[in-house]
C-alpha cells in the first residue's frame, strides 16, 4: 500500500514541473489541498476508529484513493490548471487519512508498552522500504509507458493522415513567413511536430500510470479480511490506567 501512496506523491509533482513548467514552490502550493484535507480529516478518523472496524475504514480509504487516481488520469492534459486537480487531491487526501490512521493504530495496538518504540521504528522502516520500491517501480513504468506512447503517437504522424499533413504545412509556412528558407522551415516544422508528439506521449504515460496505480491498489481489498483488531473494553482500559 505504501508503495502505491509514494508513487502517487511522486507522479503529480513531476507532471506539474516537467510538463506544465511549475517551479518547485508552485508545485508545492498546488499539492497543498491534499495535505490540508488530511490534517482536517485525521482527527475525525481517529474518533471513528473506536466505533468502526478498521478494515471498513481502510476499505473506504482504498476506494477514495482509487477514485482520486482515476479522476486524476481523466483530467491530465497540457492545459490542466491547479484548480482542475483540486478535487482529485481532496478525494485522495480523505483516502490517505482513512488509510494512515487505522493502519498505524491497528499495527501498534497489540504491542506491549515497553516494545512500542521498537515496533514503531520497525513500522516506519517497512513503510520506507515500501515507498522506495514504489518510487522505483513507477519511475520505470513511466519511462516504459512513455516509450510505448511515443511509438503509438509517432505512427500517426504520417503523410497518410490529412490532419498531420495540414498541421505540418501550417508550421512550415509559418517559418517561411518569418524569412526562413524552405529547407530550414521544413526541418523546424519536423522538430516542432516531433516535440509535440513527445509531449502528448508523456501525458498519456502519466495518465496510464495513474490508472494502473488505481487498479493495483484494489489488490489491497482482499487482504483486509485478515485485518482483525481485538477491541479492549473501556472499563479494562480505565482500570489499567488507574493501576
Amino acid at each position: 500500500m505504501f508503495a502505491m501512496l509514494m508513487g502517487s506523491m511522486f507522479l503529480l509533482p513531476v507532471f506539474l514541473q516537467e510538463l506544465l513548467h511549475y517551479d518547485a514552490t508552485s508545485s508545492g502550493i498546488a499539492m497543498m489541498p491534499r495535505t490540508i484535507v488530511m490534517a482536517m480529516a485525521m482527527p475525525i478518523v481517529g474518533r471513528l476508529y473506536a466505533k468502526v472496524p478498521p478494515a471498513l475504514m481502510v476499505a473506504f480509504g482504498v476506494l477514495m484513493f482509487v477514485l482520486g487516481s482515476f479522476q486524476m488520469a481523466s483530467i491530465l492534459t497540457l492545459q490542466t490548471s491547479t484548480w482542475d486537480i483540486v478535487w482529485s487531491l481532496v478525494i485522495t487526501g480523505v483516502g490517505f487519512a482513512f488509510l494512515f490512521v487505522p493502519l498505524t493504530t491497528a499495527s501498534l495496538s497489540a504491542i506491549p508498552r515497553h516494545l512500542l518504540a521498537d515496533a514503531s521504528g520497525l513500522n516506519s522502516f517497512i513503510r520506507q522500504i515500501g515507498g522506495s520500491i514504489g518510487l522505483t517501480i513507477f519511475t520505470q513504468l513511466l519511462t516504459d509507458f512513455g516509450a510505448q506512447a511515443r511509438t503509438s503517437v509517432g505512427s500517426s504522424l504520417s503523410v497518410l493522415r490529412p490532419e498531420a499533413v495540414e498541421r505540418f504545412t501550417q508550421m512550415m509556412h509559418a517559418g517561411m513567413q518569418r524569412g526562413l528558407d524552405a529547407i530550414t522551415a521544413t526541418g523546424l516544422a519536423q522538430m516542432a511536430m516531433g516535440g509535440q508528439a513527445t509531449l502528448q506521449a508523456t501525458v498519456l504515460a502519466f495518465e496510464k500510470s495513474f490508472v494502473l496505480q488505481g487498479i493495483s491498489f484494489l489488490a489491497v481489498l482482499p487482504l483486509l479480511f485478515f485485518l482483525r483488531v481485538e477491541r479492549v473494553p473501556d472499563e479494562k482500559v480505565h482500570i489499567e490506567a488507574m493501576e
